[in-house]
């Protein structure tokens, strides 16, 4: 691991390791979150309310729906604990508590 901090850094030690680094301007400021619409760039759908919008560390925002289906399937296919946001080429690790809030109690448990 040292060497890797070393010779490339520590967002290449990140990257490897699925971690993001928490940036707080990606987040929604919360004053108009409520009333906001968005578009999902999975299933291409305007017009979300952003409460329907789960955004992870990462960055990357989609619709509830497109999330729990992800987790969904990953899931049924036997990953766990280390699910990977479905963003193009984003090897960020989902959220536990994100996943476990989204799928159904059942999938929770199997999770």
């Amino acid at each position: 691991l040292f060497d890797v901090f070393i010779k490339e850094g520590k967002d290449r030690l990140f990257e490897m390791a699925g971690l993001t680094v928490f940036d707080p301007s990606l987040m929604n400021s919360g004053h108009s979150s409520k009333k906001k619409r968005m578009s999902c760039d999975i299933c291409i759908e305007d017009g979300i309310p952003s409460h329907a919008m789960t955004r992870m560390e990462c960055g990357h925002s989609f619709c509830n729906d497109c999330w729990k289906e992800h987790f969904t399937v990953r899931i049924n296919e036997g990953e766990s604990k280390r699910i990977k946001c479905m963003a193009h080429k984003c090897n960020a690790i989902c959220d536990e508590d994100v996943v476990r809030k989204l799928v159904c109690p059942e999938l929770a448990e199997k999770f």
